[in-house]
């Protein structure tokens, strides 16, 4: 207990800790739209403690106490002034969950600079509304109050009463309307953190620290610093970065032939420019998230070139001036000047892809891997390519086609066999030549003649490899499924996956 310097101290004292006790209520009746409200709102407001002096006579307050005097006396002096005032007011344990998650801050003495108080208090203000008393009845679904601090909070009522701060996560109002001479306080359970507060306890990282971050984006990591863009990714913004991985890169290398096997081959000024013009198709103006993604063409920063949002059954896919559109692979990476997006499929521009074709007049898709190439390169497809080997159809997936194939990851094997019985636990079972054929029907159920990508599937039948039998196609909101013979649905995981003659969906 704070000494409160006034005479007849332990009288207060006593009448303070009556008051307190009267105000005290549950989570449960934090809600404004309760009938028991705390507080007396008949008292004379000249009978009643100021802010700060009513909180001082609360235990679960004196870290709140401590760190106005700590970060500013005049705020101390303000809140404790006639007025207006509405005040959040966060417990002990929301300070001590705040300090646990930052570094270098174990405790509240260790905001010891004069910027980190000065931090502490734009933190103090965010909880302070000026001119307005706000009691509990008066905190409405979707109400924004404008703080001290000038940024604002936005009430949520959802059984409980919440205030929405600049992070993710609701502060509760744990007591409400602890009425004061000059105001109110509602007590909660989460320090308030202002954006501007946030930009310095929480940095993030730029999008250059992202890709230097990211295992498998550090081919792009090489590209940008070979042409010297790590500067403008590090501009201000904000911007949406469409990443490549690495594979999606060195997919490029194989485009532009064999005198292309890494960045170093990229000498001149000419061949320099190509891929600095490739690296901007990549960037967005605007912070772009997932959410806000919606199907039509969108300016790059490479000048008079656009790139374009598709819809995707549930997702998007991004296209460009190549017939191969590109996956979203990871999503929202949030960095300090935009959002990243990992693609699987390096973009080409117009001039770009203008270029490639003069490489390959008359194989636009020469360098792309075949599909054989693709299945043989993939872990998690192992299966499918011994299965694929044995039945002689591997080398038949490396021709011209075009082919779609639907292929069975690693652990639909144990359905196959399921269905067949105990007496195929393994491929080496299949030994037989009716086996083999029979295992060799399966797969050529799942190679369908021509290309068509998650774009062109629409209700109905597709034709497959394995003579007259067809494969259905469905759809549920506007997703689609495949349906064999068993009447099984057959859920698409990732699609359009781009090879030289055609093109793979895994199934599950």
């Amino acid at each position: 207990m704070r000494t409160i310097p006034h005479l007849g101290k332990t009288l207060l004292v006593i009448v303070l800790t009556l008051f307190i006790c009267s105000c005290s209520k549950s989570d449960d009746d934090a809600s404004p739209n309760t009938d028991d409200e705390i507080g007396n709102t008949d008292d004379d407001p000249n009978t009643l403690p100021n802010i700060v002096t009513l909180a001082e006579s609360v235990d679960m307050l004196s870290t709140l106490l401590d760190a106005l005097e700590l970060a500013d006396a005049d705020l101390v002096q303000t809140i404790s002034a006639d007025g207006q005032l509405t005040v959040f007011a966060p417990t002990n344990d929301a300070f001590n969950a705040l300090l646990n998650q930052l570094d270098g801050f174990e405790k509240l003495d260790d905001f010891d600079e004069e910027e980190e108080k000065a931090l502490l208090a734009e933190i103090l203000k965010y909880h302070v509304i000026s001119g307005n008393v706000a009691s509990s009845s008066e905190l409405t679904d979707g109400k924004v109050l404008e703080t001290l601090q000038t940024e604002s909070l936005k009430i949520n009522v959802d059984g409980s009463v919440f205030i929405e701060d600049k992070t993710d996560d609701l502060s509760e109002v744990v007591s409400a309307d602890n009425n004061a001479s000059n105001g109110v306080v509602h007590i909660v359970d989460k320090v308030l953190l202002p954006q501007a507060a946030l930009d310095i306890l929480f940095p993030k990282p730029s999008f250059v620290e992202i890709v230097v971050e990211t295992e498998k984006l550090s081919l792009l990591e090489e590209a940008v610093l070979k042409v010297g863009l790590d500067e403008d990714l590090n501009a201000e913004g904000p911007f949406t970065l469409f990443a490549p991985t690495d594979k999606a890169i060195e997919e490029l290398f194989e485009l532009l032939g064999d005198s292309f096997t890494s960045f170093d081959d990229f000498d001149n000024f000419l061949e320099l420019e190509i891929l600095k013009q490739i690296l901007l198709y990549h960037v967005v103006s605007g912070n772009i998230t997932s959410g806000e993604l919606s199907p039509g063409t969108v300016p790059t920063l490479l000048e008079n070139e656009n790139i374009a949002i598709i819809a995707s059954n549930d997702t998007f896919v991004i296209g460009d001036a190549s017939d191969v559109d590109a996956n979203l692979v990871e999503i929202d990476k949030n960095a300090s000047n935009g959002v990243v997006h990992i693609i699987d499929k390096i973009l080409i521009p117009q001039e770009v892809q203008d270029f490639l074709d003069t490489l390959n007049p008359d194989d636009p898709n020469a360098g792309i891997p075949t599909i054989k190439e693709l299945v043989e390169d993939s872990d998690e497809l192992a299966f499918l390519i011994e299965a694929l080997e044995l039945t002689g159809l591997l080398d038949t997936l490396g021709e011209e086609g075009p082919y779609t194939v639907f292929a069975p990851t690693g652990e639909t094997i144990n359905f196959l066999f399921g269905l067949l019985g105990g007496s195929f636990t393994k491929l080496e079972d299949f030994d037989l030549d009716f086996e083999i054929d029979l295992l060799r029907q399966v797969l050529s159920y799942h190679v369908v003649p021509g290309v068509f990508t998650s774009n062109d599937l629409a209700i109905g039948n597709l034709n497959t490899l394995l003579d007259s039998d067809t494969i259905a196609i469905g759809a549920v909101n506007g997703s689609f499924f495949l349906q064999d013979a068993l009447g099984l649905n057959i859920d698409l995981r990732v699609t359009d996956i781009p090879a030289g003659n055609g093109v793979i969906h895994t199934i599950n």
